[in-house]
């Protein structure tokens, strides 16, 4: 299976430290250790994650390299960019855009520890909400469900602009499936139909920009309860407090629409955009970044000629590592086009031959003199290109299926799987007993307990926080097994 990658072993790659050097930890995420690392190359700053591939099958493998491919494909002004990947022995690095300005999450709790806290101006939260549906409609559009939509996923820039990230459990549909039957994603942002072990489809990541919304709009969850079965049950019958009256009846509206409980009733993403509400934000939207984009441009002239000139060494790769030119690719669309035609085996080998396999990385020096660029004038352009798109979407008809994903949301619930620490995938309704008959029920009963507390508390740690402190719980012995006591309590509190 996938595992974090040390932190110590990580940063010691040669290949790593050839190419990058560490600023800081700026937290952890399903892939492990997120790191702030400035470019050797470049001078500019990005994230760093590493996959520990030792443990992985070769199924898993395939899967996370189709990951990677997903994200390289991906071109989005309002989707944190893809750089590189590279290995180094069993170690795989995953580099991405960096959003300066932090996540969304970040941004409300830092608003509710206000002496008298006060929800976003509802200017700028449909500010937000518009980028995210840009970025949802893109996604969507090529056939790509996120899955784990929530505020963490959200980034910000200084500039305002919001990159949708974190795809570590995104999937192509007709193309891995890893997910599809297991529990994935975080509690608060389940939609009433995965809460009943239905197919995930696009309505669910509605509900979960319903959830993202309601948060920003008031700076709280709407479901919240002492215990993880509590907090399913509220969300399965859509009980939350509504919106305070001092939000605007149109944006009220819009929230409540999101979190419809019947999946038809929900919009999809194409229906949000073409509600007579946002089409009309969507006029007022486009022009003030074209605004903002020429008063951020006059800013950035006026400070790059008060700089001094920097002159930067160019060094030339030796011949043999240079690299001939990548013949044109063809567009994400036409790429899931291709897949969604093919069966299993032609599709894995279709990948491979549009993405053969890199030659082994050799680590070379790269010059340490580049100057630090922490502003290249980028969100500009970014800026720009979102206003562009904003515009083009005043009036437009929107085309595109209203659903899709897994299955039918009026589909009968599924059999859960859950994935046991040696890789085996077992029905969710056996995992209880494997476990007692090698932990014992009252330390497991212990186990699940904390878990469902954890998750459901209004506080409640991250899942890599829940994952650390379950493992100190059970012990060394049996802490192989919490990434499956974590998905057996959430199991457990849907159907016990």
């Amino acid at each position: 299976m996938a595992q974090p990658a040390e932190e110590s072993k990580a940063m010691q790659s040669v290949v790593f430290q050839s190419k990058y050097r560490v600023i800081k930890s700026v937290g952890k995420g399903s892939f492990g250790e997120a790191v702030l690392v400035r470019s050797k190359a470049d001078g500019k700053r990005y994230i760093a994650k590493a996959i520990e591939s030792a443990a992985m099958s070769s199924k898993e493998k395939r899967d996370v390299q189709n990951e990677i491919k997903i994200l390289a494909a991906v071109n989005h002004p309002n989707i944190v960019r893809y750089l590189e990947h590279f290995e180094d022995g069993t170690l795989i690095f995953i580099v991405m855009e960096y959003a300066d300005g932090g996540d969304l999450s970040a941004r409300i709790k830092d608003a509710k520890k206000q002496e008298t806290p006060k929800p976003f101006e509802p200017k700028l939260a449909m500010f937000w909400f518009l980028q995210i549906c840009m970025a949802m409609k893109y996604l969507h559009d090529n056939h790509i469900l996120h899955r784990d939509l929530k505020t963490a996923n959200v980034f910000l820039t200084s500039k305002n602009v919001v990159k949708l990230g974190d795809f570590g459990i995104s999937t192509v549909l007709q193309n891995t499936m890893a997910c599809a039957k297991t529990v994935c994603g975080t509690p608060y942002y389940f939609s009433p139909e995965l809460c009943q072990s239905k197919p995930y489809n696009n309505k669910s990541d509605v509900w979960a920009l319903g959830i993202i919304f309601y948060e920003v709009l008031t700076l709280t969850r709407p479901f919240n309860a002492k215990t993880l079965k509590d907090l399913i049950r509220k969300i399965v019958v859509g009980q939350y407090e509504p919106i305070p009256a001092t939000v605007p009846v149109e944006m009220r509206t819009l929230c409540a629409s999101l979190l419809q409980i019947n999946p038809a009733m929900r919009p999809s993403i194409n229906r949000i955009l073409d509600s007579s509400y946002v089409q009309t934000t969507l006029k007022t939207f486009s022009a003030e970044l074209e605004d903002q984009a020429q008063k951020d441009k006059q800013e950035f002239d006026t400070k790059k000629s008060a700089e001094p000139p920097k002159t930067v060494p160019v060094q030339q790769a030796p011949p043999q590592q240079q690299v001939a030119a990548a013949a044109p690719q063809p567009s994400l669309r036409d790429q899931m086009a291709a897949l969604r035609g093919m069966n299993r085996d032609d599709m894995r080998a279709a990948v491979s031959q549009a993405h053969p396999t890199a030659p082994a990385t050799t680590a070379q020096h790269v010059s340490h003199s580049h100057p630090d660029v922490d502003d290249d004038g980028s969100h500009i352009d970014q800026k720009r290109a979102i206003a562009l798109q904003s515009k083009a979407m005043v009036g437009a008809k929107f085309d595109g299926p209203e659903e899709f994903g897994d299955g039918p949301s009026d589909s009968a619930p599924q059999d859960e799987q859950i994935t046991m620490a040696n890789g085996q995938t077992i029905a969710a309704s056996k995992v209880r007993g494997i476990l007692e008959a090698e932990m014992g029920s009252a330390l497991l009963n212990k186990a699940v307990e904390y878990v469902s507390d954890m998750m459901s508390g209004a506080h409640a740690p991250s899942n890599v926080e829940i994952q650390r402190e379950l493992n100190a719980l059970v012990g060394a012995k049996f802490a192989h097994h919490s990434n499956a006591i974590t998905k057996l309590a959430v199991w457990e509190g849907k159907v016990l």
